[in-house]
C-alpha cells in the first residue's frame, strides 16, 4: 500500500473511535504504525493530521504528548495545510487554550481565509457558558451576543451552524430552556440567518421528542428548512438531514398525524433521501400502527418503499407485516388480504422467501376476528355479521390459494393448522377438512422430531367436527391419531370428549373419560375434563341435575372441584335454575 492508503486507514480508525475502547484503538494504531515502518512508508501531512486527531480523541497522557510533539515539529515549517490546521484546532480545544485559538482565528481572518468552523463553535460555547455561569436567567439576546462576538456575518457559511451550536449548548446546560431556544431561533431568523440542517435539527429533535410533541412548532421550523433546501438544487448544507425527518415522523405517529407523515415522506422522496435499513423497520411499524385504518397504513408503507426499496430486508418486512396484523381500529379490525399480499409481493420481488409465520399470523387474526363476531352477534345483527364473515372467508381463501401455488411460501404444519382453524372459525368446514387431508398426507414426510406439531392439528380438527356435527370424521381422525401415537397430550383427549359432547354422544364421552381414569398410558382426567360432561348438559334443568349426579357418582374424586366451579359460575346456568 502507498502512504495515502494508510491515511485512509487512520481516518477510518478515527471515525470508528466511539465504538471501541481506548486500549483497542491504541492497539490497532500501533499495528498500523508497525506495518508502515516494516514497509518503509511515511505519512504525508494529511496522514499526520489524522494521527494528531486520533491522539487528541484518545486523550491519555502518552497520546497527548505525541500530538504535542507532532505539532511542535509542524511549527518549524511556518506553513500549515488545512489538515494540519484542523488537527491543531482539535488539540487546542482539548487543552482548552482559548487564547491561542483566538490568535489562530485572527491569523486566518487576516489571511482572508474562512476560519475553521470547529474553532468558532468552541468559542461560541465558551462565551455562552460564561453568560450562563454569571446570570440567573439567560435571555435570547445573551445567546445572540455569544454568537455575534465570534461571527457577525449572517451570510457566512458557518452562521447557521454557530446559532445551532449555541442553541444546543443552551438546551444542554439550562433546564427547561426550550421556549428560550425558540426565541433565539426567531431572533436568528430576524437577523437573516438561513435555516440549514444543523440549525433545524437542534430544535426539531427536542420539539418532536417532548412528552407531548410540539409538532406545529417543529413543522414551522421544518418549513423554513425546506425553503433553504429546495429539491434538485445544490446548497452549501452538506450534513445528513435524515434525523430531522425521522424525528418528525415519530412525532406524527405519537399524535396520529398520518396525513402529515405522508407529506413529509413525499418531501423526502423529492430530495432523494432514504432511511438506513437498521432504522426502517421500527419506524415503519410505528407509523403503520398509528394510522386510522389499514389503507392509510399501507399508504405509509408504500411511501417508505418508494424512498428506497433496496433498504428493505427480511427483518424490515417481517416487522412491517407484524405491525400490519396487530394494527386494529373499529373501522378496520383486520388487515385486508389484498394490501397484505401487496407487501408479500414486494418481498418476492426482492427474492425473499415468505416465512410461514407471516401468513400464519394473518390467518390467526382472521380466525380471532371471526370468533369475536360470533360472540357479539345478536339476531338482528346477523346479516351484517355474515357480510363480515364472508369477507374474512374470501381473505382466507386467497391466502390458501397463495399457499398452494406460490413456491416462495414456506409451508409448514403451524401454517396449515392456522389455515384449518381460520376456516373452522368462519364456518367453512369443508375447506377445513381439505386442509386436514393435506396434513394427513404430509405425515409420512414429516421429521420424527416435528410430530408433536400434529397435536394442535388434531385439536382443531376435532373442534371442527364438533361444530359441524361430523362424528364419523372425528372418530376416523381419532383412530388415525391413535395408530400413529399423535394423541398423547391431555388436550387431545379433552378435545375428543368435547367433540363427542357437541355431536350429542354424551354416553360415549363418559366412556372416554373413564378410559382416561382407568387405562395406563393415557392422560388422567381433570376437573376441566369432567366439566365438559356437565357443560353440555346445561340445556334444561332435568338433564343438568342428572349430569351432576352422574359425575358425582362416576368421578367422586373430582366432584369437589366440579362443585366449586359450579358454585362460582352460577351466571352460566340456564335462567330457570340460577
Amino acid at each position: 500500500m502507498e502512504y495515502r492508503d494508510y491515511t485512509h486507514i487512520l481516518r477510518d480508525l478515527r471515525n470508528g473511535l466511539s465504538g471501541r475502547s481506548i486500549e483497542e484503538t491504541q492497539e490497532r494504531l500501533q499495528d498500523v504504525l508497525r506495518e508502515m515502518k516494516d514497509r518503509g512508508r511515511h505519512l504525508d501531512v494529511e496522514g499526520e493530521g489524522e494521527m494528531v486527531r486520533i491522539n487528541v480523541l484518545l486523550g491519555v497522557d502518552g497520546a497527548m504528548e505525541a500530538a504535542a510533539e507532532t505539532i511542535r515539529r509542524w511549527g518549524e515549517w511556518k506553513v500549515y495545510s488545512v489538515y494540519q490546521w484542523n488537527a491543531y484546532i482539535e488539540y487546542l480545544i482539548k487543552i482548552e487554550d482559548e487564547a491561542t485559538i483566538l490568535q489562530v482565528l485572527e491569523r486566518w481572518t487576516n489571511g482572508e481565509m474562512d476560519p475553521p468552523t470547529r474553532a468558532k463553535e468552541y468559542l461560541v460555547t465558551r462565551n455562552l457558558q460564561r453568560q450562563i455561569d454569571s446570570k440567573s436567567t439567560i435571555k435570547p439576546t445573551d445567546v445572540a451576543q455569544a454568537v455575534e462576538s465570534i461571527e457577525k456575518d449572517v451570510r457566512s457559511p458557518s452562521a447557521a451552524r454557530l446559532w445551532g451550536t449555541a442553541i444546543r449548548h443552551l438546551l444542554s446546560q439550562v433546564p427547561s430552556s426550550l421556549d428560550t431556544a425558540m426565541e433565539v431561533y426567531t431572533l436568528a431568523r430576524d437577523k437573516g440567518v438561513e435555516t440549514d440542517s444543523t440549525l433545524a435539527r437542534e430544535l426539531i429533535i427536542p420539539l418532536a421528542g417532548s412528552d407531548g410533541p410540539r409538532l406545529e412548532e417543529a413543522l414551522a421550523i421544518y418549513s423554513d428548512y425546506l425553503g433553504f433546501n429546495p429539491p434538485d438544487i445544490v446548497t452549501s448544507d452538506k450534513r445528513d438531514p435524515t434525523i430531522i425527518f425521522t424525528s418528525l415522523l415519530y412525532a406524527c405517529a405519537k399524535v396520529n398525524q398520518s396525513a402529515t407523515a405522508l407529506r413529509i415522506l413525499t418531501d423526502m422522496r423529492s430530495r432523494k433521501l432514504s432511511f438506513p435499513p437498521s432504522n426502517l423497520g421500527a419506524l415503519a411499524t410505528t407509523l403503520t400502527r398509528s394510522a386510522p385504518d389499514h389503507q392509510t397504513a399501507f399508504n405509509l408503507y408504500a411511501h417508505l418503499y418508494a424512498l428506497d426499496s433496496h433498504a428493505f430486508n427480511r427483518r424490515t418486512y417481517e416487522s412491517i407485516l407484524s405491525g400490519f396484523i396487530i394494527h386494529s381500529t373499529p373501522n378496520s379490525p383486520v388487515a385486508p388480504t389484498n394490501l397484505y399480499l401487496e407487501i408479500i409481493r414486494d418481498m418476492k420481488k426482492a427474492g425473499l422467501r415468505i416465512g410461514s409465520y407471516s401468513i400464519t399470523s394473518l390467518l390467526t387474526s382472521y380466525g380471532l376476528q371471526a370468533t369475536k363476531l360470533s360472540k357479539r352477534a345478536r339476531a338482528e345483527d346477523q346479516p351484517a355479521r355474515q357480510v363480515k364473515v364472508n369477507s374474512l372467508l374470501r381473505g382466507i381463501s386467497e391466502l390458501h390459494t397463495m399457499i398452494k401455488l406460490d413456491p416462495l411460501v414456506e409451508v409448514d404444519i403451524p401454517l396449515l393448522n392456522a389455515l384449518m382453524d381460520a376456516y373452522n372459525r368462519v364456518g367453512a368446514y369443508a375447506e377445513a377438512f381439505e386442509v386436514w387431508d393435506e396434513l394427513v398426507e404430509r405425515r409420512s414426510r414429516q421429521p420424527i422430531d416435528q410430530m408433536d406439531q400434529y397435536s394442535p392439528s388434531l385439536n382443531i380438527l376435532l373442534d371442527t367436527c364438533g361444530h359441524s356435527d361430523s362424528l364419523f370424521r372425528a372418530n376416523k381422525a381419532w383412530a388415525w391419531a391413535t395408530r400413529w401415537r399423535l394423541n398423547t397430550d391431555k388436550r387431545n383427549w379433552d378435545a375428543y370428549v368435547e367433540c363427542l359432547c357437541r355431536c350429542g354422544k354424551i354416553e360415549d364421552a363418559y366412556e372416554v373419560v373413564k378410559r382416561m381414569r382407568d387405562d395406563e398410558g393415557i392422560p388422567d382426567p381433570t376437573v376441566e375434563t369432567v366439566m365438559l360432561l356437565v357443560k353440555f348438559s346445561w340445556k334444561n334443568r332435568r338433564d343438568f341435575e342428572e349430569a351432576k349426579e352422574k359425575v358425582k357418582t362416576e368421578f367422586p374424586e373430582l366432584w369437589d372441584g366440579v362443585k366449586e366451579i359450579l358454585d362460582t359460575k352460577r351466571s352460566d346456568r340456564p335462567f330457570g335454575y340460577r
